[in-house]
């Protein structure tokens, strides 16, 4: 995923994605203060405050607040989704990419190094190629006009002869 987030594309994606997520705390913070308004209400009015009235602003907050979660989970799944549908179309280049390259320099085995807790003990730097193919897909990016296609791809890799 290193080099779909990377490139110049999974920036230009990463960008739009986190301008929405902006907008959506935005929105969030809005109706947080709303309950919290309400809240503090309650809070400070509780004695003052008719029976009727007290069990109406109560039911108000609890209304509300169901609708922040909810509305907190459905924005959750539209940011995954944002992130699978814009990501997806990268990484897929980003293999493309992999396949060429790796077919180009006449690599026998290819190894995600970026995976956490992995299996690769140690591996010598100077064989790491994610620099190499960053610049190619940046290029193709470049050359297609920039106008990002929105995906994401693999973590940075390390090739062996």
């Amino acid at each position: 995923q290193a080099l779909t987030i990377a490139s110049d594309e999974g920036k230009a994606v990463n960008e739009k994605i986190e301008k929405r997520i902006q907008a959506m705390g935005t929105e969030m913070e809005k109706l947080r203060k709303d309950i919290e308004g309400k809240e503090e209400r309650l809070r400070t009015q509780d004695r003052v405050m008719a029976a009727t009235l007290k069990a109406q602003l109560q039911s108000e907050i609890k209304e509300e607040q169901i609708k922040f979660d909810r509305k907190n989970q459905d924005y959750q799944k539209e940011i995954e989704q944002m992130q699978n549908d814009m990501f997806g179309p990268i990484a897929n280049k980003v293999k493309a990419e992999l396949a060429v390259y790796v077919n180009e320099m006449g690599f026998h085995l290819l190894i995600d190094i970026s995976a956490e807790n992995g299996n690769v003990v140690w591996y010598n730097p100077g064989n790491d190629i994610t620099k190499q193919v960053m610049a190619r897909m940046n290029d193709a990016y470049k050359k297609a006009g920039g106008a990002a296609s929105a995906a994401a791809a693999p973590p940075a890799p390390a090739a062996s002869r």
